[in-house]
């Protein structure tokens, strides 16, 4: 008589239709964004609302992806957020002596309170899910190939925020 083992049937590496799906959502989310949202509908239904809508969509949709183990090391998290940290301080001291160079104040982005909420309700929206499948790819992909893989991902997610009006 065989073992229950034996006999168990081995559980499928579902990986690859996670990333077909995602891919998949990913390419939905950018057409529906480039061709009906914004040049269709327009206005503040079609350039925020209904964007945050669809991409706080993606966004429940990534957080239903499997986990993934962490491709960094556990003893390398504090020089992670360090350089993490040093990096927003050098945007930041970037964008300060743009300022200086160029003059503060001049911005084509509206500075009333109503506009950043709804500047960081939108944009943030976005960067939520892009940086969600980002990590979850290299980490689930790219685990043992992380040099293979961020210039990747980095490629893919950068031809996806190019408009389809600028190709």
């Amino acid at each position: 008589m065989a073992s229950d083992k034996a006999l168990a049937i081995p559980k499928k590496n579902n990986s690859h239709w996670y990333l077909l799906a995602l891919l998949l959502a990913l390419l939905l989310v950018y057409l529906v964004d480039n061709l009906l949202l914004g040049p269709v509908i327009g206005g503040i239904w079609g350039n925020y609302v209904l964007l945050v809508l669809l991409w706080g969509a993606f966004v429940v949709f990534a957080c239903f992806l499997p986990g993934a183990r962490p491709a960094g090391k556990l003893r390398l998290r504090k020089l992670l957020r360090l350089l993490a940290v040093i990096c927003v301080l050098i945007a930041i001291l970037t964008a300060i002596l743009q300022g200086f160079i160029s003059g503060f104040g001049k911005s084509p982005y509206d500075r009333t309170w109503l506009g950043i909420f709804i500047n960081t309700i939108t944009l943030g929206t976005v960067l939520v899910a892009t940086e969600l499948t980002r990590s979850w790819l290299i980490n689930r992909f790219f685990h043992k190939r992380p040099l293979l893989g961020v210039p990747v991902i980095a490629l893919g997610y950068t031809v996806l925020s190019i408009p389809l009006s600028q190709i």
